[in-house]
């Protein structure tokens, strides 16, 4: 009863927060906690994914790799916005030049294509990129340009089109409205994300410096545990940049706490794919985070499609089968997948564990238990903490005070003992 009675309340509708904008006022909160469309969903199947890593070579000077790094966000932010394209966000892309990138291609291929190479805009603006296929061979990509801006929107250009985007005149006219007032603010912009101890009032200055100037407010990192870390600062940057795709969706993860029937968080999701349907990340929360009557399994294939070698998205697509009483073995297939990527990621050992107990193979689960159990004991592995923080429905579960997990897992594998 007392279940009930909580995902009762968990989706009863809630009072409009103060200070949150209605992006949608004249649609019914419904309608907008359904995210998505299941023909939106469908059109991002055969999208082409697209990892763009930092423009730099590898031996570059500071000053360098921070002009490569920013003008990498640059781009990464603008192919985001072409019909048919779906790049990986800042979150997925390794810090690494053309080596690194060469090494994630022929291991754990993270995309269909890899961007790379690097970029000059002083004194003689110039890009020499690399295009690593899965499937194909090389491709290299030499730009010259006058000015830094022109470069920036040829490279744009030039990329859209051998990766096969479509490319209009909204989308030019975004381009051009999103790039940096000036070499030294790219530059600027690099060096902040480079540093590891660089801080969000910094980035924030930035922005606040050159407002139309979006990409340094990417670069915002979230504090595990604060869920309103920067919230009204989001809020405030997608009035003032309305067409970009990735505020939208840093707002809804600052707004959104885990449970359904937030149309004030769910909206900037919704808005989110609408301005660039290929992001799976956003899809990876509207498996989550919809209304239950949405199409959330379809939302789940999407993300696990856009995304993959990733922990989140191959635990999100298996949970959305299980909620679908899909095949036991088929989720335990997919969450291998997750775990054989990234070992480090609890999300896809429950549900294997879960799967092959359902099927009998008790010896199998209790493998996988006990390797889980080493994640959190003797004391919870640093990478393991940030995929719980990273995974929407465990992040709800870590941020309650009374959840052990190392107690729950010794209590699983006690049943499972049982059970052999």
């Amino acid at each position: 009863m007392l279940d009930w009675l909580r995902r009762l309340v968990d989706r009863a509708p809630r009072p409009w927060p103060e200070g949150i904008p209605q992006l949608y006022p004249d649609q019914p909160d419904a309608d907008i906690c359904q995210v998505a469309s299941r023909p939106l969903a469908a059109s991002q199947r055969h999208a082409r994914v697209v990892m763009v890593c930092p423009l730099h070579a590898s031996s570059a000077r500071p000053s360098t790799v921070a002009v490569g790094v920013g003008a990498s966000r640059v781009i990464l932010d603008g192919l985001s916005r072409v019909p048919g394209l779906s790049v990986r966000g800042p979150e997925d892309t390794p810090l690494g030049a053309l080596p690194v990138a060469r090494r994630r291609m022929r291991v754990h291929p993270p995309a269909d294509v890899i961007v790379s190479g690097r970029v000059l805009l002083e004194p003689a603006p110039r890009a020499d990129l690399v295009l690593l296929w899965r499937d194909r061979a090389e491709q290299a990509i030499p730009l010259r340009a006058t000015t830094p801006e022109r470069l920036l929107l040829l490279i744009l250009e030039a990329l859209a089109v051998s990766l096969g985007g479509r490319v209009s005149p909204p989308v030019r006219s975004a381009w051009a409205a999103a790039m940096p007032p000036s070499v030294k603010a790219l530059r600027t912009t690099g060096a902040l994300l480079v540093m590891p101890s660089a801080g969000n009032p910094q980035l924030a200055a930035l922005w606040r410096k050159h407002p139309a100037f979006s990409v340094p407010l990417h670069g915002l990192r979230r504090r595990s545990g604060d869920a309103d870390d920067d919230c009204d600062l989001l809020v405030e940057a997608c009035a003032a940049c309305p067409d970009d795709p990735r505020l939208h969706l840093m707002a809804f993860e600052r707004l959104w706490d885990g449970r359904p029937g937030q149309p004030a968080a769910l909206q900037y999701l919704r808005r989110a794919l609408e301005l660039a349907p290929g992001l799976g990340r956003a899809w990876l929360y509207a498996a989550h985070a919809a209304h239950p009557q949405a199409d959330r399994l379809a939302f789940a294939e999407v993300g696990y499609r856009l995304l993959p070698g990733d922990p989140c998205a191959t635990s999100g697509y298996a949970r959305a089968l299980r909620r679908q009483r899909g095949s036991a073995d088929r989720c335990v297939s997919i969450a291998r997948e997750g775990i054989a990527a990234d070992p480090y990621g609890p999300g896809n050992y429950e549900l294997a564990i879960e799967g092959l107990v359902e099927m009998g193979r008790c010896a199998e689960a209790l493998d996988l238990a006990e390797r889980l159990q080493r994640l959190y004991e003797p004391e919870i592995h640093e990478r393991t903490r940030r995929r719980l923080w990273q995974d929407p429905l465990l992040r709800t579960r870590l941020c309650d005070q009374g959840w052990d997990p190392a107690a729950e897992v010794r209590q699983r594998i006690a049943r499972i003992r049982r059970r052999l």
